[in-house]
């Protein structure tokens, strides 16, 4: 799995320019990952939920799915740097554990034995 985040300032306004901050991630799956997220069925498992509080737009998908890194892009926007940086932090320790996710799921589960 390979991601990009690009973020970009924008400034609105006219008279009373205020600045936010866009941000685009870009995933892109390898063909096995995208195979196990199809054969076990896992696109609606989440990822990651945004701090709606976070979000400019309240129509914004605040949640990262595995659909989501099948489709290949989020977007969501941000009115200070810190709370980008925090996004960041926070969606690359998400992925680490749903790359985990993923290889667990790699493979049927096998029988054991053990005694205790």
């Amino acid at each position: 799995m390979k991601v990009d985040i690009k973020v970009t300032t924008i400034t609105k306004g006219m008279v009373f320019k205020e600045n936010y901050f866009e941000v685009k991630v870009n995933f892109q799956l390898t063909e096995e990952e995208k195979a196990i997220i199809k054969t076990r069925g896992l696109q609606k498992k989440i990822v990651m939920e945004q701090d709606k509080r976070a979000s400019l737009e309240d129509d914004v998908s605040h949640y990262i799915t595995m659909q989501t890194l099948l489709d290949g892009l989020f977007a969501t926007d941000f009115l200070y740097p810190t709370e980008v940086k925090y996004f960041q932090q926070e969606l690359h320790d998400k992925l680490k554990t749903a790359k985990e996710y993923l290889k667990a799921n790699e493979a049927d589960p096998e029988d054991i034995s053990f005694e205790i």
